[in-house]
């Protein structure tokens, strides 16, 4: 009997120190302009693969992972990146973020394909068996500023 007390005892005194070990690290993250919750953002530790996205309240919490330094970074496109270091032996800690909002540069789409003359000698040797020749294959323009392929086989395939 007392031999199961003593047991009992070591056990419950590993489980508490086991229990002391897990360190986390939660907040929230928010738009810094209109304190509303940023969902969707990438909450990861540099170097690592231990990492969340918010939740729709903007909410995260992460499981430090083991002892050490760690790098924490907050992402969201359209928001300035932020970064938190965490040192060795620092217990579980709350870091609620205020993302500064950053303004894109305008991005063109161009929707003209340009064809590479190997690119297309590939196709045909590899899809139809045969190199072209200038009787099988011309450039043709089209309306637009984009140009169109024509192929022509000369017989069937």
């Amino acid at each position: 009997m007392r031999t199961s007390i003593i047991f009992l005892e070591i056990m419950l005194c590993c489980s508490v120190a086991w229990a002391q070990q897990v360190r986390s690290v939660s907040g929230q993250i928010t738009d810094a302009e209109n304190n509303e919750p940023v969902p969707g953002a990438a909450v990861f530790f540099d170097n690592t693969t231990v990492g969340t996205t918010t939740d729709l309240d903007g909410n995260y919490r992460l499981n430090i992972p083991g002892e050490g330094s760690y790098r924490l970074t907050v992402q969201h496109v359209g928001y300035q990146t932020v970064f938190y270091d965490i040192e060795p032996h620092t217990a579980s800690t709350v870091f609620n973020v205020a993302l500064q909002s950053v303004e894109l540069e305008e991005l063109t789409v161009d929707t003209r394909v340009r064809f590479r003359q190997t690119d297309i000698n590939l196709f045909w040797r590899t899809i139809l068996g045969k190199n072209p020749s200038r009787r099988t294959i011309r450039w043709t323009p089209e309306s637009g500023s984009g140009k169109r392929i024509s192929i022509f086989s000369g017989g069937p395939f």
